[in-house]
């Protein structure tokens, strides 16, 4: 989990603008702070870090840092934890 949670994490700080220090975990997406826009510019930018289809629409707000890294997880085909 710790590179793609890494390389998500650098998402929401370089295209989303969220301040590191706010990168927890089961920090929630709406915790964050991302608007609309926001989940359209990740759902991109981890399309093009994973190669793997996000659509914006499975971003949902509720969903923590740990579910979005296991959502990735699941695209890649990737046992979780691995």
């Amino acid at each position: 989990m710790d590179g793609i949670y890494e390389r998500l994490s650098a998402e929401l700080t370089g295209r989303c603008g969220v301040k590191a220090e706010l990168l927890q975990p089961l920090a929630t997406l709406e915790e964050l702070g991302l608007d609309s826009m926001d989940y359209v510019s990740l759902a991109l930018g981890l399309q093009k870090q994973f190669g793997v289809e996000v659509d914006d629409e499975e971003l949902a707000p509720a969903s923590s840092l740990t579910d979005t890294v296991r959502l990735l997880e699941s695209k890649l085909g990737l046992v979780p934890g691995d």
